[in-house]
């Protein structure tokens, strides 16, 4: 359970997991950013810490021997466990997260069930302090390293010592590491190397990097690393995994490299390098491999992080730090896309690997050097340790987006480079039609100085005033020549200039074109609109008149009055008088008065057919008007005997 609060620490940035090492310690997880609201207290220091492979579980040693297991969802401690009589210098989860390994300044190493707290094995294992344990890549090893100069091979389930490894020089051991495929193991020492032990009893192989004098105390799994990059490869007898394993394509027991030294492998005790690596020029504090295996890089103090294929030794690439200070750990993101550097003044370095020309990102992690950096397995979290007594962890995910980040600044690098790439062609092409002109101009100058020469030896030939004519005449030929090297660059000039007059009375006269062109179109469109509006209302007035000619032939019809149309001209039209005589015999009986003519053409041309008061006159005339057939109606046509 979490221990009641003595004294606040500083606040903790945003974005990581903070452990302040002063009397008690205070926990801060963070996820994606935001900084979780949890906050717990430990009674000592926290020295070592572990991720469990899912994530679900962390795991902190402390210097008041306990080791405390943590929910890093909700941030609760589960278990406290308590066997050390010591600080605890290392704890190590096994892969599958089911056991956690912790080493103690007591020299005793404890194999824990995390999910119960219970303790599965308690091994004496040193003479001295444990400050290194890890679990190799298939669970069934387990290594561990301290100051009494041994490495102990350890059957991680039964506890059974399987064998152990000695220095030949006196010099306790700070880090361990086995290499994913269990067939190497990489120990680093305070005698200014770092020893790669074959796990295959048959191999005699041996090799060794030696670069510096100091030894950085680290422990990490699958990284092992010098301040001065010694690395070195001796014969293991341990009975495990039978596995061969070839470390920088060794044949035949020799190495040649034009960048190494190649000698004889010799068996343990005899350490003759096989290959030095010989470009740094300060101490190399850390050493990292690529998941693959395929790229190593190394830190150092000369203030550079470098590269190299560990096939072939050749340098791959030189990065240089941003912040100009010494470069304290590396370690690669385990899809090996980012190389994260830790450095003297405290900052973070991103870094492409494949692309490392450009710095993707830096920041002010620490206010001292960051001694150790590790990614998270999923690659989304990165933990660093520091001399300012902090360790911290920090989400790639969290805004700004390390990864779009990452991205967006190699395409805009990218994009910055093709725009240099291009302005530079173009200033190159302006360069060589300047060195064009300038080779035309000395051709002028040139041929004139001949014409000269010559102008003057033809001279000194000739006698008399031909003689100092000719002479006149060539001593002009100099100037005359320059003079029409300039007529010919006027009249280039000239016809560029006739030339641009041409093209833009051309555009001109296109412009024009065009305009008249969309001229056309609008009238034809207004004509087309003017010629749609005519027949709507041709249409219109033609329906009109076929509705009232359909309502007054039903009024006729109506009436019992029958007949066609009616003509325009009654002389010359008898149907036309006939049909009105037969109208106006039904119109005066209707209006009381008999006709005194005889026939048709005298009823309608007497004007007997007139009333004699004006009241049945008017009367007369609205009925006669009605019975005609106003489609064919013309006033003033019609006989109309009153007017």
């Amino acid at each position: 359970m979490a221990h009641p609060s003595r004294s606040a620490p500083a606040p903790a940035p945003a974005r990581h997991v903070s452990a302040h090492a002063r009397v008690r310690t205070e926990m801060r997880l963070s996820r994606d950013g935001a900084e979780l609201k949890h906050t717990r207290r430990t009674a000592g220091k926290v020295t070592c810490l572990a991720f469990s492979s899912a994530g679900s579980l962390l795991a902190t040693g402390s210097d008041d021997s306990t080791v405390h297991l943590w929910d890093a969802d909700t941030g609760d401690i589960t278990f406290v466990c308590r066997k050390h009589r010591r600080a605890v210098w290392s704890v190590s989860f096994s892969p599958g997260g089911s056991r956690l390994a912790s080493g103690g300044w007591d020299g005793h190493v404890c194999i824990w069930d995390p999910w119960t707290g219970n303790l599965v094995h308690h091994l004496e294992a040193h003479n001295g302090p444990v400050w290194a344990v890890v679990y190799s890549a298939s669970g069934s090893i387990l290594a561990s390293g301290g100051r009494d100069q041994r490495i102990m091979l350890w059957n991680a389930n039964t506890g059974q010592l399987l064998d152990y490894f000695k220095h030949g020089v006196v010099h306790p051991i700070y880090c361990v590491a086995i290499n994913p495929q269990d067939t190497l193991l990489a120990e680093g020492s305070m005698d200014n190397t770092v020893r790669l032990w074959s796990l295959d009893e048959d191999s005699n192989i041996m090799r060794k990097l030696e670069r510096s004098e100091k030894m950085a105390a680290q422990a990490a799994t699958r990284t092992f690393q010098s301040r001065e990059g010694q690395t070195a490869l001796r014969k293991a007898k341990a009975k495990v995994r039978q596995k061969k394993f070839s470390f920088f394509g060794a044949e035949a027991g020799r190495e040649e490299h034009a960048d190494s030294r190649a000698r004889e492998a010799s068996p343990i005790g005899q350490e003759h390098p096989v290959r030095v690596l010989t470009r740094h020029t300060g101490p190399v504090v850390s050493v990292a491999f690529s998941l693959d295996g395929g790229m190593l890089v190394s830190a150092s103090h000369d203030r550079t992080a470098i590269l190299w294929d560990p096939a072939s030794g050749n340098v791959l690439h030189v990065i240089k730090s941003a912040s100009n200070s010494p470069v304290w750990c590396c370690v690669f993101s385990r899809d090996s896309t980012l190389l994260a550097l830790g450095t003297g003044s405290g900052a973070v370095e991103f870094w492409d690997p494949q692309a490392p020309d450009t710095l993707l990102l830096s920041f002010q992690a620490h206010k001292s050097y960051i001694g150790s950096c590790a990614f998270s397995s999923d690659g989304l979290l990165l933990g660093t340790g520091s001399d300012d007594k902090t360790f911290r962890l920090w989400s790639l995910l969290s805004p700004p987006d390390l990864l779009k980040l990452c991205h967006d600044r190699i395409r805009r690098e990218k994009r910055e480079q093709e725009l240099e790439a291009a302005r530079q062609r173009e200033m190159e092409q302006l360069e060589q039609q300047r060195k064009q002109r300038a080779m035309k101009r000395k051709e002028a100058q040139q041929q004139a100085e001949d014409l000269y020469r010559q102008s003057v030896e033809s001279s000194r030939a000739s006698t008399g005033f031909s003689r100092l004519r000719e002479h006149t005449d060539a001593s002009r030929t100099p100037t005359t020549a320059r003079s029409e090297a300039d007529d010919d660059d006027d009249a280039a000039a000239d016809e560029e200039d006739e030339l641009n007059r041409a093209r833009a009375a051309a555009l001109r006269e296109l412009i024009r074109l065009k305009q008249q062109a969309l001229q056309r179109e609008t009238n034809a469109v207004a004509a087309m609109q003017e010629a749609i509006h005519n027949k709507r209302e041709e249409l219109a007035r033609q329906t009109r008149m076929e509705v009232h000619r359909l309502a007054l032939r039903k009024d006729q019809e109506q009436r019992g009055m029958i007949g066609g149309p009616i003509g325009v001209e009654p002389s010359k039209d008898l149907e036309y008088v006939d049909a009105i005589h037969r109208r106006l015999q039904q119109l005066y009986k209707r209006v009381g008065r008999e006709p005194r003519g005889n026939t048709t053409t005298e009823l309608a041309l007497e004007g007997e057919l007139v009333p004699d008061d004006l009241e049945r006159q008017a009367q007369f005339q609205q009925v006669l008007l009605r019975t005609l057939d106003y489609q064919e109606y013309t006033p003033g046509v019609l006989p109309q005997p009153w007017g």
